[in-house]
């Protein structure tokens, strides 16, 4: 999210239903990296507390670079 630098993404919404769980901290990345379709959650949950795989970090990496 930092290296993106785009501020302007952060007043959209996300629809997680564990929201509730997303630190104030993390929350402006988190809704912009969705609506970048960067990070996406799974059956309508973020999982902000689960711990990353391999093949989530790289597919992340992936379409930073995409």
């Amino acid at each position: 999210y930092k290296v993106l630098s785009n501020k302007t993404l952060i007043g959209k919404d996300i629809d997680y239903k564990d929201h509730a769980e997303i630190s104030l901290s993390a929350l402006d990345a988190v809704k912009a990296l969705t609506y970048l379709d960067i990070m996406e959650g799974s059956d309508g949950y973020f999982k902000p507390k689960a711990n990353c795989t391999r093949a989530e970090a790289l597919t992340v990496l992936y379409r930073l670079l995409k």
